[in-house]
């Protein structure tokens, strides 16, 4: 597999509860505007180099062989703040995970929230060199020690990410070669955060 930016996020709840989630946040509320949603599979292959200038477009699904949601954007961001007000709206956990190695914008980052609550976040982040950043508590599969590594691609990068994420359950190499079922939206407005 290959890719220069990755952005997906892991809702710790079943598909369904999420869609018909979605559905009373932005339909019955009528939070969101001018949106398209269609039924469709995708491979996270799919959602990889996203490119400036596209319609917001994001999808949430699953497969049988695992239990949690997850979320794709073809924002270069990954939509945090709306990763951040699902989880804060229907209380679950949530991983995001962010890999970029593109040399003017490199970032690794791991990030667990709880209700929208960020609860730990482990980031190396390239600005004019590269910053390594951690907030909140450690997680008990967090090997602390490679934090104190002098060279930066040794302190965090994209197999610490997939240690952690195996910790919690999830492969990232089954993840990402998976064909998920679920909704795609397109969307124009982002009115639903007051």
């Amino acid at each position: 597999m290959s890719y220069n930016h990755l952005c997906f996020s892991i809702f710790f709840e079943d598909k369904k509860n999420i869609i018909s989630s979605m559905g009373e946040l932005f339909f019955d509320r009528k939070k969101l505007r001018d949106i398209k949603l269609v039924s469709c599979k995708t491979k996270m292959i799919e959602w990889i180099d996203p490119q400036y200038g596209q319609l917001s477009i994001f999808f949430i699904g699953s497969n049988k062989d695992i239990s949690k949601t997850i979320y794709l954007s073809n924002s270069y961001s990954g939509l945090v703040s709306f990763v951040r007000f699902f989880s804060k709206s229907i209380g679950c956990k949530c991983i995001q995970i962010r890999i970029s190695t593109l040399p003017e914008s490199g970032i690794f980052e791991y990030e667990v929230m709880q209700s929208g609550i960020s609860i730990r976040i482990v980031q190396l982040i390239q600005d004019t060199k590269w910053i390594f950043f951690t907030k909140g508590d450690p997680l008990p599969y967090e090997d602390v020690s490679v934090y104190e590594n002098r060279l930066m691609k040794n302190k965090f990068n994209a197999e610490i990410i997939k240690t952690y994420l195996k910790a919690e359950g999830i492969d990232f190499d089954t993840l990402f070669n998976n064909e998920y079922t679920g909704v795609k939206y397109e969307t124009m407005s982002w009115e639903y955060l007051d």
